[in-house]
């Protein structure tokens, strides 16, 4: 799959877990690090499906921790640390 594709993938994700985070009033950003790691992580054996399961397997608990962290806070932000997707409340 093409680089535009794999974005389009991630953009699409990105869209369906914002529709759950827009229920509690949130917002998810990423980080251009982070949406570059994501897309260069791609493994073109398993194809498309597993890219999106693994976007899913690898931010829903980052983003789930982050909220328990800062349940008062609103708006999020994904980025890249040693390696791995992190999520903060911005301040």
């Amino acid at each position: 799959m093409q680089r535009e594709h794999l974005t389009r993938v991630l953009d699409l994700e990105l869209a369906k877990l914002q529709l759950r985070l827009d229920k509690r009033q949130g917002a998810l950003q990423l980080d251009l690090n982070c949406r570059n790691y994501l897309v260069e992580k791609y493994d073109a054996r398993y194809g498309a499906r597993h890219f999106a399961r693994r976007l899913r397997r690898d931010w829903k608990p980052a983003v789930a921790r982050a909220m328990l962290a800062k349940p008062d806070e609103r708006e999020f932000i994904a980025f890249i640390q040693n390696e791995r997707i992190v999520v903060e409340a911005l301040q």
